[in-house]
């Protein structure tokens, strides 16, 4: 039988979504409502799994069938990750780079406002169903990957947000060589993610 989650759990779990709220808002306080509400309702969701695994922490055979569940929810958000990411190197940035760099510098901050949301949102949601289902399962795939999964939140809060911050402070007017060279460091930096969505990918896929 599933156990129950305690009010212990649920303290967490609002303290939790309420920490990964506060950082994603922060960081992009013009995300629009929608983009708001989508964010929170994935970590939601996330934190949910990550509850659900604690009140399971002394039967593991009370998941009832519920990891595999689980486990494909991993590779497909991390799939969707990936695919975005991987999209954004091969296809956006090299076009947005052939702009007038006005323009550029509009239409990044445009996707990427919304780009966070979403890719924020599948990381979170992607790395907890891949810790939970190392959990169920002891697999060390699993485990890494999520790992992985969840290693873009502070890639990107510690290492990138410098230049996100640098670039959405740019003005139009204050546009110069130095705003082409922040945008092309930019695009380096998104490739690790890329390349952390991708590990993640392969490694669920082979030991689902």
């Amino acid at each position: 039988m599933i156990q129950r989650i305690d009010s212990g759990d649920l303290y967490l779990l609002t303290n939790i979504v309420k920490l990964l709220n506060f950082n994603g808002l922060c960081c992009f306080p013009s995300l629009d409502r929608p983009m708001t509400m989508m964010f929170e309702a994935v970590v939601l969701v996330s934190c949910c799994l990550v509850s659900v695994m604690a009140a399971h922490a002394r039967d593991a055979q009370s998941t009832g069938g519920y990891d595999g569940l689980v486990a494909k929810l991993a590779l497909l958000a991390s799939c969707c990750f990936t695919g975005a990411a991987f999209y954004i190197n091969i296809a956006e940035q090299p076009a947005r780079l052939r702009l007038k760099m006005e323009g550029a510098l509009s239409q990044w901050k445009l996707a990427y406002i919304r780009g966070f949301a979403m890719q924020a949102s599948l990381a979170v949601l992607s790395g907890s169903a891949g810790l939970y289902t190392y959990y169920v399962r002891g697999d060390w795939q699993w485990l890494l990957g999520g790992l992985c999964m969840l290693l873009n939140w502070p890639y990107t809060l510690l290492l990138m947000m410098p230049t996100n911050k640098r670039l959405m402070a740019t003005q139009a007017s204050q546009v110069g060589m130095a705003t082409k060279e922040l945008m092309v460091k930019w695009g380096s930096l998104h490739a690790f993610r890329t390349l952390l969505g991708a590990i993640a990918s392969v490694l669920f896929l082979i030991t689902l």
